[in-house]
């Protein structure tokens, strides 16, 4: 990887919407946040909270109704937002691979996994037919598919759960790309291979020095593999934080709802805290913070006054009155 003079990634402003029948639901409304080259940046939130069309709209695979309005995102020094479609089809797959929430549905029924594969060597590395082979089985057995010899002819429907994610994996990292975008990479799976997919994201990240956009609603996750997390709430960045900073001092009541929702080793009769109430729907956004509503800790201003996100320290920002020096009138 060539050396990069500042992030790898930076997402500024970045607004998306769906324009439907009922009208435009904002999905995304100003994110930004940065990805350091070889890193791990977590972005977390309930499902509906936008974590996945940020995934999508960075290489604008959005489909209709979804549409980008407005923001950068700066890829090694490019935006790809503005980036002309054949320039960013190179890009998509070689530097950056991504990994779908449901392996189950992401893969080609009709087609081996090893056509699958190949498909990405053919059109990014120009490999032949047999090179191509050769490399898919090389891929196979780093992800853990073996005998890959057998397995590269078979096709989806014979694979497991877990072995259909792997071959995600192995689909995503065939070209070794610099940025990696695993949404919801362990969803669908159970817990023990929840386990041996993360671990194996790991050890490829250090082998190939990568870095990772994870996204997850899975905190527990969060704290394992991480080096920064972005909280994101009703389309919007709310708290943005290093790992161990979010997990001892979280700022924001939403992220300290989260963290009260997570079981506790030791504690198994304890009850886990919920959180009253319900996301707003982005047709009838209030004009203040969305959290309001839910919010233990809420003020006369907050349902209608915006918080900007401001730092409260070098590596901590946070959306929320509470930690407003000045507040609305």
């Amino acid at each position: 990887m060539p050396t990069l003079s500042g992030p790898l990634l930076t997402i500024s402003d970045l607004r998306v919407s769906f324009f439907t029948d009922r009208g435009e639901a904002p999905a995304v409304r100003g994110v930004s946040l940065t990805i350091p080259a070889g890193q791990t940046v977590a972005l977390v939130g309930e499902s509906g909270c936008g974590k996945s069309t940020v995934a999508l709209a960075i290489t604008r695979l959005l489909s209709d109704p979804g549409r980008i309005l407005g923001g950068q995102v700066v890829f090694k020094g490019r935006d790809l937002i503005s980036l002309p479609e054949p320039a960013l089809r190179a890009i998509r797959g070689k530097e950056i691979g991504m990994i779908f929430q449901e392996p189950m549905t992401s893969l080609n029924p009709v087609f081996t996994i090893g056509e699958q594969i190949a498909e990405v060597l053919y059109v990014h590395a120009g490999l032949s037919k047999r090179a191509a082979r050769l490399e898919v089985l090389r891929l196979l057995e780093k992800v853990g598919i073996v005998p890959a010899a057998r397995r590269i002819d078979q096709y989806p429907h014979e694979l497991s759960g877990g072995m259909k994610q792997r071959v995600m994996i192995a689909m995503a990292l065939a070209c070794q790309p610099d940025l990696l975008i695993a949404d919801e990479p362990t969803t669908a799976l159970d817990v023990t291979v929840q386990a041996q997919i993360l671990e194996l994201l790991y050890a490829l990240q250090q082998e190939l020095h990568m870095a990772i956009l994870l996204i997850t609603h899975n905190l527990g996750v969060v704290a394992q593999f991480a080096q920064a997390v972005h909280v994101m709430y009703a389309g919007k960045i709310v708290e943005q934080a290093d790992v161990h900073s979010l997990f001892q001092h979280p700022l924001h009541p939403y992220t300290r709802a989260l963290l009260k929702a997570l079981p506790r080793p030791g504690h198994r009769a304890e009850r886990l805290a919920a959180i009253a109430g319900t996301v707003p729907t982005p047709f009838q956004y209030p004009p203040g913070c969305a959290f309001a509503s839910r919010c233990p800790d809420v003020r006369g201003h907050c349902p209608t006054a915006e918080p900007p996100l401001t730092a409260t320290d070098p590596s901590h920002k946070v959306a929320c009155w509470l930690h407003e020096r000045s507040v609305p009138p």
